[in-house]
């Protein structure tokens, strides 16, 4: 659970970071980061993915997002209705989200 919660922060800071860049267009794709050994995978729809490093599409923790300015608010049923909102930005093929204070940088797959 703990590695779940810390997976789903990784991910809504990483929509974060997308959002600053220019809105939801720039968080669209695949992001990844093996010093976090997270993977987050954002689709135009407004829904996304997030889990290990290496996973599958499709067996991932599922999750809706919103951006708006340069934070992004993730939502998923497996957090009880609780909305994570994290800033973020995107610079190049990288993908920085912070949360918290912390914060998590995310390359483009």
């Amino acid at each position: 659970m703990k590695k779940t919660i810390i997976i789903f922060l990784t991910a809504v800071m990483v929509l974060t970071t997308m959002a600053a860049c220019s809105g939801k267009g720039k968080l669209v794709g695949t992001w990844a980061s093996k010093a976090e050994d997270s993977k987050i995978i954002f689709e135009k729809n407004g829904t996304g993915e997030l889990g290990d490093y290496d996973f599958k599409p499709g067996r991932g923790q599922a999750f809706t997002y919103k951006v708006k300015g340069k934070k992004v608010t993730l939502s998923s049923p497996e957090m009880s209705g609780v909305n994570m909102e994290m800033n973020f930005k995107v610079s190049g093929n990288k993908l920085t989200l912070t949360f918290m204070g912390e914060s998590v940088t995310f390359t483009k797959q």
